[in-house]
């Protein structure tokens, strides 16, 4: 069984560019609609939680807000880090292929694995790669200050 290092490669190196390419275009937007979505989240999510400060209208029409506000978020960020994690099963994989006896072949293995330990991801705004771990720390924040915020005004009515 051969396997072309080679092709795996220049396939590999060619999903990269397109990577970088798009990250380059809708790293900004990235970064807005998260931003944005992030705070719909903390602002529907206090409206909800004090029910009896606002009519039931109000009540239906935020939570609406929070769930679309919800999957947009949701379908941004994990969409996006589906990226890094494809990325590093190919890694693994790389890790794994059986090695050939030919130097030539073994040559073309370590620079296919050493090009492949550089993770392929989908950026906000160029600086913070989106991935499983980002997820789950924006929504711990947003539910962190949307309790902070909510006890303050509740002190403060007090």
């Amino acid at each position: 069984m051969e396997i072309e290092y080679e092709a795996l490669l220049c396939s590999y190196a060619e999903i990269k560019s397109i990577i970088d390419k798009i990250d380059k275009e809708v790293s900004l937007l990235i970064l807005l609609t998260i931003a944005y979505n992030s705070f719909g989240i903390l602002f529907s999510i206090y409206f909800v939680s004090g029910p009896d400060q606002f009519d039931s209208y109000h009540i239906v029409t935020n939570t609406g807000y929070s769930l679309i506000f919800s999957g947009l978020y949701i379908g941004t960020t994990v969409l996006a880090s589906k990226i890094p994690e494809a990325s590093a099963e190919i890694s693994f994989k790389a890790w794994i292929m059986p090695r050939e006896s030919k130097i030539d072949s073994s040559i073309s293995q370590q620079r296919f694995i050493a090009f492949v330990e550089s993770e392929i991801s989908l950026t906000l705004w160029r600086m913070i790669p989106i991935t499983r771990n980002f997820i789950f720390s924006v929504i711990g924040i947003v539910l962190t200050y949307t309790i902070m915020y909510y006890t303050l005004i509740s002190c403060s009515n007090s």
